[in-house]
């Protein structure tokens, strides 16, 4: 790929990571969700394009944000319908053998521990 300037830069490729970006509580949300097996299949078999892995940390930031910066009332159906939504338009994947009710158990539960913790 060549850059306005007329040097060649390289492509990035699928399995780049960026380690060190994220805060406390994203890397901990990015390791909940790095454990779950219909999200990790997604990932590893580039069912998003070649940019699954960017997809799955976008998904961890939207996740925290949604937890962290709104200024609504709480509602796990929206944290399961986020999870729904962004897996099929991301991943073009259906998740149906419950393990989306598996994974806002534990976000659900580490969001009551930081709120625990910071008071």
């Amino acid at each position: 790929m060549e850059s306005l300037n007329g040097a060649v830069e390289p492509v990035p490729s699928c399995s780049q990571e960026d380690q060190g970006r994220f805060s406390p509580p994203q890397e901990r949300i990015s390791k909940l969700l790095s454990q779950w097996t219909a999200l990790q299949m997604a990932v590893q078999n580039e069912w998003g394009g070649c940019d699954s892995l960017e997809k799955s940390e976008q998904l961890a930031h939207e996740v925290l944000s949604w937890l962290f910066q709104s200024k609504e009332l709480l509602q796990v159906e929206d944290l399961e319908n986020l999870l729904h939504e962004r897996l099929l338009l991301s991943f073009n994947t259906e998740i149906e053998d419950g393990s989306i009710e598996e994974v806002l158990y534990f976000l659900m539960a580490y969001a009551l521990l930081l709120l625990v913790e910071s008071a």
